[in-house]
């Protein structure tokens, strides 16, 4: 790549649920996708990761991932339907629980509600990373990396950020999550000298973070303006007034929260690795050190 096309600004955008998501394929090449189910199935991807699973075969629906587990018989079979593990399930969604297995290179079979949809619907592209505010200055550093890569004399390089939402809407946590992914990608890019430019649903995260960080300082009396002051703290604050926040207290699963506004704690980076056409799987890898740009998506037995 010429010293021209790296100058060229990275493009930044977030689509806040998947119905938003651009299908364009010149644009779709050019782009890294950040999918993010921040409450709770991509914090827990990065969970298994850092205990060790090997890869991570991600199924649309829970009913897709039990025919797959027919013929994957030594998988670990883990998701949920409204917040819970099915019966017949080994694990559930939960970074708690998934913080105690020591999985030895496990294989991991998931599915969960929303997560795994967003997953599936970024395929096609350029790479798919799984982002999180566990992994959020990682996971950006490698979608800006590839980037970088995807850049071209006639095309500028993307970073898209695909939030799960709630069925076909838009939710709170992600598209929160989703701002705080874009600020950190701004903070990382200025460190790399690479200009970025925001273009759809990237402004409106954005200003959802800052009236989430508002709100939590005028309640503290905090006369502050630093984002990045206690983030843990008022990311917190806000992601528990969510409807998913809500729905895995209810359940009794309230410790998780704790997981997922644990910012920057992790340096795992799931990265889509692959398909296996046959099982109609996503498989899910822990990205390498020299994350490339070139579009994902080989069938694989």
């Amino acid at each position: 790549m010429s010293a021209s096309h790296s100058a060229a600004p990275i493009i930044l955008s977030v689509a806040h649920s998947l119905g938003e998501i651009n299908l364009h394929p010149a644009r779709r090449a050019h782009t890294a996708y950040i999918v993010v189910d921040v409450i709770r199935a991509t914090t827990t991807l990065a969970v298994m990761f850092e205990h060790g699973a090997r890869r991570v075969l991600v199924a649309r629906d829970v009913e897709q991932a039990r025919r797959a587990r027919v013929s994957l018989p030594e998988a670990i079979l883990a998701g949920e339907v409204n917040a819970v593990a099915p019966p017949d399930f080994d694990h559930g969604n939960s970074p708690e629980e998934w913080s105690k297995a020591r999985l030895g290179g496990r294989e991991i079979l998931f599915s969960t509600s929303n997560g795994a949809r967003g997953l599936h619907a970024a395929m096609g592209g350029g790479p798919v990373f799984a982002g999180s505010l566990r992994n959020a200055s990682a996971v950006c550093a490698a979608a800006l990396t590839a980037a970088r890569q995807l850049t071209t004399a006639t095309e500028p390089g993307r970073v898209a950020i695909i939030c799960s939402g709630l069925g076909e809407q838009p939710a709170d946590d992600d598209s929160l999550c989703a701002g705080w992914l874009i600020h950190t990608l701004q903070r990382i890019a200025g460190q790399m000298g690479v200009a970025v430019e925001l273009e759809a649903g990237a402004p409106y995260a954005l200003e959802l973070l800052a009236a989430q960080y508002r709100a939590y300082a005028d309640a503290d009396e905090s006369d502050g303006d630093d984002l990045d002051a206690h983030p843990r703290r008022w990311l917190a604050a806000a992601l528990a007034e969510t409807r998913a926040a809500r729905s895995v207290q209810q359940v009794g699963l309230g410790d998780d929260l704790a997981w997922c506004v644990d910012v920057d704690a992790s340096a795992a980076v799931p990265m889509v690795a692959g398909e296996d056409v046959a099982r109609k799987l996503v498989i899910v890898e822990q990205a390498p050190p020299d994350v490339s740009g070139t579009p994902i998506g080989g069938e694989t037995s």
